[in-house]
């Protein structure tokens, strides 16, 4: 079978969802401490951020759309892949299909709160974090971890924790014009407090899934984690860097983004490789 358009479609997925988690994290960690006497400026970041929630929410349905096409070809061949007969097997009575619809419902609910926060912003916001939160746990039910709740847990703390990290990130990065060296110097805290969540689920997810050390060269699983250590050794590398850099810069100085751009970038690259880690079989 071939794997790589449905680990395209859950690349996709993932980047789209850690980058809504991250608007979320951003929006309670982050917004509140501008400074209040730019009350128009919080109110105009709090906007920006449920735009790019809500486009994180299409991307999310598009993406699930796509992985229901590959799952469909996988199962029936491209030829068929769009032929309604055969997608309803995969999409309507499958048990894949069943969690499947979970996921589709989550990023619905995630894109009506992000729009109802235009006309009520707390409460769209409670809403909107809410669903973050629901499309999070709902996503291991399609990958390895379905099969146990402790498994589900460890996924879906894996999912939060990167998204409070890397998707928080990735917000400030988009939301540029309203960055100060302030709010930067506010995100390390809570990039650190995603980061031990990431560390945490995944060492506890990789000892129940790798059983032995030579595992991680013998097999293709073991390779693709050994690959994704390697450039989450590199975010946190960046990560450190550009904490060490912002702590001695100047209220209102302009920070290097490049350092901010691999970090980013490495981080894309976990997303791409953690994609094709759920396809593979376990050693």
């Amino acid at each position: 079978m071939d794997l790589a358009p449905e680990a395209a479609a859950k690349a996709l997925l993932y980047a789209s969802l850690l980058l809504a988690i991250g608007a979320n994290a951003t929006r309670w960690l982050l917004a509140p401490r501008l400074l209040s006497s730019a009350r128009n400026d919080s109110s105009e970041f709090a906007v920006a951020l449920a735009r790019i929630c809500a486009l994180a929410a299409l991307v999310m349905l598009g993406a699930q759309a796509a992985r229901a096409v590959a799952h469909t070809a996988s199962a029936f061949g491209w030829s068929d892949a769009l032929a309604w007969d055969q997608f309803s097997v995969i999409a309507l009575e499958s048990r894949w299909g069943t969690s499947w619809r979970i996921q589709v419902a989550a990023a619905v609910f995630l894109l009506v709160a992000t729009l109802f926060v235009r006309v009520h912003q707390l409460g769209g916001w409670i809403l909107t974090s809410i669903a973050a939160v629901a499309c999070a746990v709902s996503m291991p039910l399609l990958g390895h971890a379905a099969t146990s709740p402790f498994g589900m847990f460890l996924h879906s703390a894996h999912i939060l924790g990167a998204g409070v990290w890397l998707g928080t990130l990735g917000c400030l990065l988009l939301l540029r014009r309203h960055e100060s060296t302030n709010l930067l110097r506010h995100f390390a805290p809570f990039a650190l407090a995603g980061a031990a969540m990431v560390v945490g689920a995944g060492s506890i997810a990789a000892i129940e899934y790798v059983v032995s050390v030579d595992q991680l060269w013998t097999t293709p699983y073991g390779r693709a984690l050994v690959v994704k250590l390697c450039c989450f050794a590199g975010v946190v590398f960046c990560g450190y860097r550009n904490w060490s850099r912002w702590s001695v810069l100047p209220a209102g100085a302009v920070s290097d983004r490049r350092t901010e751009i691999l970090e980013s970038a490495l981080a894309l690259a976990i997303v791409l490789i953690t994609s094709v880690l759920t396809e593979l079989p376990h050693p």
